[in-house]
Order: structure tokens, then C-alpha cells, then sequence
């Protein structure tokens, strides 16, 4: 089979806390900021004033818009994403999809004297018609989260032999990922974070992007986690060292730049090939601006990765809680969930990331620094690389994985640890502590099958509420009054499998949206329920008025008209077809042997029989006049 390999990037921004500096501390002046969403027609701003003007500077056509500006104090006026292009409103994904790009030139920076007015000011103005959205431009001091020693056993994360008090076993089987896939220089992982020392050693020829500066080491060392060289005689290793590494800055000197800038920063990174977003790091509260950046990387078909944070407790922090992102906690090399490790319903799995700050702890996940020098580092922060190592080891291999495939994969792939006692998912462990291995065999030793299936029956519908739609394309941004539809439908598989591994729906490809308020306009596409045969999907569809009444029809779709994109993954290795009669266009692809026996091809119908190795045509086989019989064997 002809595998086509292309440019992956991996993301990585993990703020990386301790569990006493666990959260962002907003005392800069980033906490007197607020970005809103303005409508146009109602402010714009003046070549040559987009970086900063006053209210009375601003040409502001709404009078509403300017009472308010003008009562609330507002020091200055600029635009959040100042060389933003507003044309280039549309792009295509590399599957051929069109893809609304966030409306960032509308959003503006208002600047304020204290976080008191700031928040007044965030009241005020969501109240108004012209104003979309208006938030904090979350700001902080940012404490990132946190061969020879490879072959020595210092690297336990990736093969732990129970050395410093850990447990044989309590690691990723790297090794057996290795034996299977050792990555592709055409994966490239990119590193949100506070920079990389793209010249040290250990990323030769293989690093790209913003520089660290300083003794900023943060952005390094997950670099360092995620794709080190190997085979080099230096250090340790990266979990896919053969991936490149494309860095980019979002925290400066300690002093994370704020959502815009990070929002800037994402988009940058899909714009310029990345396929995989790992972010090492976190903030407390939901963010627009961030929202629609994740959201965009989504419907370009990007894997996501972030951190769940140091907290130490249950608690939603983003990007890891948005629903596109995988979000990874951490645990210690006895296979237990690391004492700072952020706990939440919406965490996907975790990976080792150690026990505590002490840089010399061999307990603590040992990685690449600045100087060409390595330490040992602990955190969410050094889990989430190694998830996102894998998302590229996985891509790598077979490049035709969507964004949902690979999260999925990671998934189904963890392994149970002894503290979920036999549970499948859990708060503190979500799917279990990631295995690389088990993750690649999945792929190789099962068949994977992307299906459409189109129209649905309508099971429920709510009453009339309000939504508020962001970058959804054929929406302009803005409130409105809804009602949504529920649309499921059950499709029979196209083919027969002798076990079914998992099966799942990919929101890439689907023209149906989530029931989130506020909603991007993301495919989404969910499986009510499946046997071995058949699947049940779900999507949800709006219909749709302006807050003044005008009516404006279905959004993205008609319930008829909805296309469900869901992914089966399973083994259909020498198969029984046998007792069926076939009276369409029917295929049975075996990967090994296929017997036929009983069966009856009827005048309307035609088999399409495929197998690796052999067919076998038993007893009681017959094709009538007007029917087909293909057979197809390497």
C-alpha cells in the first residue's frame, strides 16, 4: 500500500506549574486589558492608529458603542491582531474543505488603569449589541510547566525497569513503538511555549522558529521530550526523534504575552503546516479569542495537545478544556497520578511527567536544556510532549489518520492502570496512561475505514433559545435566536469485520454542528451506539432567526440533508461469508483468507470480494443471470 507522508507539526505549549505556582498570577498589565469582539460598521480605527488611538481618535459609528467607551474610562483603543487580513476569510484544508478563518480583525485591545475597570468595563460592554463577546486578555507571570541515559535507564518514562523506586513496567513501551515506527523527518512538532534553543545539539539540523531568550530552558526541555535526536551517543532521546521541531513564543522573560497573542501564535502554526497543536501550558478561565484559534486548528484537521495543569485538584483550566484538544495529566514511574497532576472530567489520558521540582530527582522525567546540558523536569507540562510524540509517531505512520483518528487511537490504546481500579475512564487517569506501542499496533494490524453517510431523522428538538456563533461558516458573528434539531441515523458498515476495535465520528467531514454556546461551527459527529455491524450516529442542526426575527433557515444544513463522516477500525482477517444474499453493491475485504459458502448473488446485486491472501468459493455459491462476481487477490 502506497502511504503518502506529509508535514505533521506538533504543538506544544504546556505551561508547566508547581503545585504551589499552579496558576497563572495576573499582575501584569495584561489583567487591565480586555478584548472584544466588535461588530462592523460600528468602530474602526485609522491607518497608522491600529496599534493604539483614543475613544475620541476612534471612529466609532455606534452612539451606543460610544457612550459606553466614553463613561467606562478607556485609555486606549487598538486592534488585537493588528496585521491581521481581513480578506483571506477562507482557506481549504489539506482535504479539500473550505474552512472559515476566525474574524480576528475585528477584535480590539481596550486598555484600562486597573483590573477593577477592566472588569466593569466587561459588563458594560456585553450588554450591547455591537459587542460580540468582551473578556479578559488573560494575563500572567508564567511559570512554565514543568543516549547514554537512555540506555542507562535514566529516561523511565520511556522504559522504566523499576530503578528509583519505581515500578517494571510503568512507562510508555516506547520500545515497542520503535520496533514498529521511528518517526518521519516530514513531522514536524511545533512548540508553543516560551522558545527553543533551536541550535543546541540534541535538535540539529531538525529545529526552526522563535529562540529562547534568556535562560528561558522551559520550551527546550519539551521539545527535548517530544523529539530529541537519537542514536547520537549524547544525552537521551525523544519519543519521535526522526519529527522536526518548529518553535514558537508565546511567553516572554516569564510573562506569558496574553490570549490575543497566543490565539496569533496557534493560527500561525496551522497557517504554516503544523498538524499537531501540544500546548504546555494553561490558564484558568475560557477564553474567546483562544477558543476560535483551537477551533480553527480542528476544522484544518490539527491535532491538539495540552497540559491539564499542576493544580492539584479538579479544575477546567484551557486549552485543555476545550472539546478539540486532548488533555493530558501526569504520573510518577510507579504508574500512580503525580501529587500536582489537575484532575477533570475532560481529561483524555495521562503520561508520565514525574513527582516533584527538584532538578535532580531521578523520579522526574529527564530531557534536553539550554546549553546543550539536560536536567530533570516534572510536571503536566513533560507528559503532554510525550502524548504529542506519540500523535506524531502515529501520523508518520499513516498519514491518512484525521485529528479524530489519533485522538481515538491514544485513547483506545491506553493501558488500565492498578489505580483506576478496572474502570475505563476516570477524573484522575481519564482513558489510562498512554502506550505507545499498543498504540501503533492498533493501526498496523487492524483496518482502518473512513465512511460517509448522508440525510437523518430528527429525535428531538429544543425550544427557542439563544446562541452565539463564532468564525461558523455562512454566519456572520453574533447572537441568535435558535432552535436545535438532534439528528441521528443508523448505518449498516460497507463491510463485515471479523472484530471490531473501535468506532468513532470525525467532526471533519460532518455537516453538522455541537450543541456549545459559544459554537464555532465545528463538525461534530458522535456514536450513539454500535455493534459489530452497524453504527448509530448523531450530529445537530439549527434553525435559525436574527435576534430582530428575521428568519433565516437551517444552519449548516437541512436535517435531511446532513453528511455524518464516523471511522471503524477493526480485524477482519479470514473471514466466513456465508448464508447471505447479496442483492446490491456489496464488498468483503478479508486481510488474510476469505471462504464463501451459501451464497446467492442475486439479478440487482454485486460482490466485490478482496483478501490478502486467499478466496476459497465453497458449496452452495451461485450467481444469477445479471449478477457479479468480483474477485480481487494480490
Amino acid at each position: 500500500m502506497r502511504v503518502i507522508k506529509v508535514s505533521l507539526v506538533v504543538i506544544v505549549l504546556l505551561c508547566f506549574f508547581t503545585k504551589a505556582i499552579a496558576e497563572f498570577d495576573r499582575t501584569d498589565k495584561k489583567t487591565t486589558e480586555v478584548l472584544v469582539f466588535i461588530m462592523p460598521d460600528s468602530l474602526e480605527l485609522a491607518p497608522g492608529l491600529e496599534r493604539g488611538a483614543s475613544v475620541q481618535q476612534s471612529d466609532i459609528k455606534s452612539q451606543q458603542l460610544r457612550a459606553t467607551l466614553t463613561a467606562i474610562n478607556v485609555n486606549s483603543i487598538a486592534r488585537a491582531f493588528p496585521d491581521w487580513i481581513a480578506a483571506d476569510s477562507i482557506v481549504y484544508s489539506e482535504r479539500g474543505e473550505r474552512v472559515r478563518r476566525p474574524e480576528f480583525h475585528r477584535v480590539f485591545t481596550l486598555s484600562f488603569d486597573s483590573e477593577q475597570d477592566a472588569d466593569e468595563a466587561i459588563r458594560k460592554l456585553s450588554d450591547l449589541p455591537a459587542v460580540v463577546y468582551a473578556e479578559k486578555n488573560t494575563g500572567a507571570i508564567c511559570v512554565l510547566d514543568n543516549d547514554p541515559q537512555y540506555l542507562d535507564g535514566t529516561q523511565w518514562h520511556l522504559k522504566n525497569d523499576g530503578r528509583h523506586g519505581g515500578i517494571v513496567g510503568a512507562d510508555i513501551r516506547a520500545e515497542q513503538a520503535w520496533d514498529i515506527f521511528t518517526g518521519s523527518s516530514n513531522i514536524t512538532i511545533a512548540i508553543i511555549d516560551d522558545g527553543v534553543e533551536v541550535n543546541n545539539i540534541e535538535f540539529l539540523g531538525k529545529a526552526s522558529g522563535d529562540q529562547q531568550l534568556g535562560n528561558s530552558s522551559h520550551g527546550t526541555r519539551v521539545a527535548g521530550v517530544a523529539a530529541a535526536l537519537a542514536n547520537n551517543a549524547i544525552h537521551g532521546r525523544g519519543l519521535d526523534w526522526n519529527a522536526r521541531i518548529r518553535s514558537y513564543r508565546v511567553q516572554d522573560n516569564g510573562i506569558y504575552n496574553g490570549d490575543a497573542a497566543a490565539a496569533a501564535k496557534v493560527m500561525d502554526a496551522v497557517n504554516q503546516g503544523c498538524q499537531i497543536l501540544n500546548n504546555s501550558w494553561s490558564i484558568p478561565g475560557y477564553s474567546t479569542t483562544l477558543g476560535q484559534a483551537f477551533a480553527y486548528a480542528y476544522k484544518m484537521d490539527r491535532v491538539s495537545i495540552a497540559t491539564m495543569g499542576n493544580s492539584g485538584n479538579m479544575q477546567t483550566r484551557y486549552p485543555g478544556g476545550f472539546s478539540n484538544v486532548i488533555a493530558v495529566g501526569s504520573t510518577t514511574n510507579r504508574d500512580v497520578l503525580s501529587e500536582f497532576s489537575t484532575t477533570g472530567s475532560h481529561i483524555d489520558v495521562v503520561a508520565p511527567g514525574g513527582v516533584d521540582t527538584n532538578r535532580t530527582d531521578p523520579a522526574n522525567v529527564f530531557t534536553t536544556t539550554i546549553g546543550n546540558t539536560t536536567r530533570f523536569s516534572a510536571g503536566t507540562s513533560f507528559a503532554a510532549p510525550l502524548v504529542s510524540g506519540l500523535a506524531s509517531l502515529l501520523k508518520g505512520y499513516n498519514n491518512n489518520l484525521s485529528n479524530d483518528d489519533i485522538r481515538q487511537i491514544i485513547r483506545l490504546s491506553a493501558d488500565k492502570v492498578p489505580a483506576m481500579n478496572g474502570v475505563n475512564f476516570s477524573n484522575q487517569y481519564g482513558f489510562g496512561r498512554i502506550n505507545a506501542g499498543r498504540a501503533l499496533a492498533l493501526v498496523r494490524d487492524n483496518q482502518l475505514r473512513h465512511w460517509t453517510t448522508t440525510g437523518g431523522t430528527v429525535v428531538s428538538s429544543t425550544g427557542l433559545h439563544t446562541v452565539t456563533f463564532v468564525s461558523a461558516s455562512g454566519l456572520a458573528p453574533g447572537p441568535y435566536n435558535v432552535r436545535r434539531y438532534e439528528v441521528r441515523k443508523t448505518v449498516a458498515f460497507p463491510e463485515q469485520f471479523q472484530q471490531i476495535v473501535g468506532v468513532w465520528g470525525r467532526g471533519v467531514g460532518t455537516t453538522g454542528w455541537s450543541v456549545a454556546n459559544h459554537n464555532y461551527g465545528e463538525g461534530f459527529c458522535e456514536v450513539v451506539s454500535s455493534t459489530s455491524s452497524e453504527v448509530t450516529l448523531r450530529t445537530y442542526v439549527y434553525e435559525m432567526w436574527s435576534i430582530s426575527g428575521q428568519y433565516i433557515g437551517y444552519r449548516p444544513t437541512t436535517p435531511a440533508n446532513v453528511t455524518f463522516a464516523y471511522t471503524v477500525l477493526g480485524n477482519n482477517c479470514n473471514i466466513n461469508f456465508t448464508g447471505q444474499t447479496v442483492t446490491n453493491n456489496t464488498a468483503v475485504t478479508s486481510c488474510g483468507t476469505l471462504n464463501a459458502n451459501n451464497v446467492t448473488v442475486t439479478p440487482t446485486g454485486t460482490l466485490n470480494i478482496r483478501a490478502t491472501e486467499r478466496v476459497n468459493i465453497g458449496s452452495g455459491f451461485t450467481v444469477q443471470p445479471g449478477g457479479s462476481l468480483i474477485i480481487q487477490v494480490p
